[in-house]
C-alpha cells in the first residue's frame, strides 16, 4: 500500500511540474515581430492523392493570396491518384498562371507522400518551400508571413487547426489536434521542438538538401514533417514559431471511426522515431499522466487515490481552456471537460495501434 501511494503521488508531482512548464511556456508564447519588405521566391508544394473533391477550395484560397504572383509558384504533385485529381488541378491553369501540375514518379526507396514531396522539391524553382495539404484553405497573408519568418529562420512551424465539426468522432479529433498544438508549441518555445503540422510548414531548400532529402527521414511512411524537424534540430537550423492568426491554415475533416483510428495510428507511429531526448520527455509526461488518470481504480483500497485524477483533470482543463483560442479553437467548458475524460484512454489505444500500422499514407 505504501509503495503504491509513493508511485502514484510521485507520478502526480511529475505531471504537475511538467504541466507547470507547459503553462509557463504557453503564457510566454509571443508573436515574433519579424518583418521583411524584401520579397523572396516561394514554391508551394502540395502532395495530392485522390483529392479531386478538395483541390478547388485550396486553389481558390491560393488565388486570394496577397503575395505578388511573380514571386511564388504552386506545384501540385499528383500521387498516382485513381480519381480526377490531375484533371481538376490542371483546370485551374487559366486562373493560376503560376500553377504546375506534375505526376509523382516511382522511387527506389521512397513511396507515398514523401516521394511526392521529393518530386515537388526537385521541380521547384525557388529557394523557399511552403508545404500544405490538398484539403486545406490558406489565408491571404500566408506567404507574406512565411516570407518574413524565412528572412530570419531556416524552418517555420505554423498553426493548423481543424475546421469545426459537430459529430462525436470529429470533435474528438479536433480536441486531440488542440492538445498536440499545446504540447508541441510549449515544447518548441523552450527549445525542444519535436512536432509540426505539414498543413502549415515551410523551410529553406538548404534544409532538405543538407539533411540528404526525404530519403533521410524514411523510417516510416509518415513523419514528413516531424522527422524533417528532427533532422533540422540535429543540424542546428534556426526554427521559427509562426503564431499570427493571419497565418492559420484550416483543414476540413470528415471522419468515420475506421479512418480516424487509421490516421491516428499513422501519426503516432512517427513518434517511435523521435530523438531519444524527446522520447524520454514524452514518456515521462504520458506515463505520469496515465498513472494519475487510472489511479481511481485504486480507490477501493483508499479514497486518497482519487486525488491524482482530480488534480490531473483540473490541470488539463485549465491549460486547454486558457490557451485554446490562441490555436484557433473555442470549445465550450463542458465540452473541454468531457473530451478530457476520453483523451487519455484513446492515447493508449493509438499507441497500441501504432505498432500494427500498415505503411501507407492514404
Amino acid at each position: 500500500m505504501t509503495a503504491l501511494v509513493i508511485i502514484v503521488f510521485a507520478a502526480a508531482i511529475i505531471y504537475l511540474l511538467m504541466s507547470a512548464v507547459v503553462y509557463y511556456s504557453l503564457s510566454n508564447l509571443r508573436e515574433d515581430t519579424i518583418q521583411s519588405n524584401k520579397k523572396s521566391g516561394i514554391s508551394i508544394i502540395v502532395a495530392a492523392k485522390n483529392e479531386a473533391a478538395n483541390l478547388p477550395v485550396l486553389l481558390n484560397s491560393i488565388r486570394k493570396l496577397d503575395y505578388p504572383k511573380e514571386y511564388f509558384e504552386i506545384i501540385i504533385v499528383n500521387d498516382f491518384s485513381s480519381d480526377k485529381t490531375f484533371d481538376v488541378a490542371t483546370s485551374f491553369n487559366a486562373l493560376l498562371t503560376n500553377l504546375r501540375v506534375i505526376n509523382s514518379q516511382p522511387h527506389k526507396s521512397l513511396s507515398g507522400k514523401k516521394a511526392a514531396l521529393r518530386e515537388g522539391v526537385k521541380a521547384s524553382k525557388f529557394d523557399n518551400i511552403a508545404i500544405t495539404d490538398a484539403d486545406c484553405e490558406v489565408p491571404p497573408k500566408w506567404l507574406t508571413l512565411i516570407n518574413s519568418y524565412l528572412s530570419k529562420k531556416d524552418l517555420v512551424i505554423g498553426i493548423a487547426p481543424l475546421s469545426e465539426e459537430a459529430n462525436l468522432i470529429d470533435r474528438i479529433a479536433l480536441y486531440e489536434n488542440l492538445k498536440a498544438h499545446l504540447h508541441g508549441f510549449a515544447s518548441a518555445n523552450i527549445g525542444i521542438p519535436y512536432t509540426a503540422a505539414a498543413r502549415n510548414f515551410a523551410y529553406k531548400k538548404k534544409v532538405i538538401n543538407s539533411i540528404g532529402g526525404y530519403e533521410a527521414v524514411n523510417e516510416t511512411v509518415g513523419g514528413d514533417d516531424d522527422l524533417l524537424l528532427r533532422e533540422a534540430v540535429k543540424n542546428r537550423f534556426k526554427i521559427g514559431l509562426m503564431i499570427d492568426r493571419n497565418s492559420f491554415v484550416f483543414s476540413r475533416i470528415r471522419h468515420n471511426f475506421t479512418d480516424y483510428f487509421r490516421q491516428k495510428a499513422r501519426h503516432t507511429s512517427t513518434s517511435h522515431y523521435y530523438s531519444s531526448r524527446v522520447k524520454f520527455i514524452l514518456a515521462a509526461w504520458h506515463l505520469s499522466g496515465m498513472i494519475c488518470f487510472f489511479s481511481f481504480l485504486l480507490s477501493l483500497l483508499s479514497s486518497i487515490f482519487v486525488l491524482p485524477i482530480i488534480l490531473k483533470f483540473l490541470v488539463d482543463y485549465l491549460i486547454a481552456n486558457s490557451f485554446q483560442n490562441k490555436f484557433g479553437y473555442n470549445f465550450a467548458p463542458h465540452e473541454t471537460a468531457l473530451l478530457n475524460l476520453v483523451y487519455d484512454p484513446l492515447l493508449v489505444i493509438h499507441f497500441i495501434n501504432s505498432f500494427r500500422f500498415k505503411k501507407r499514407w492514404r
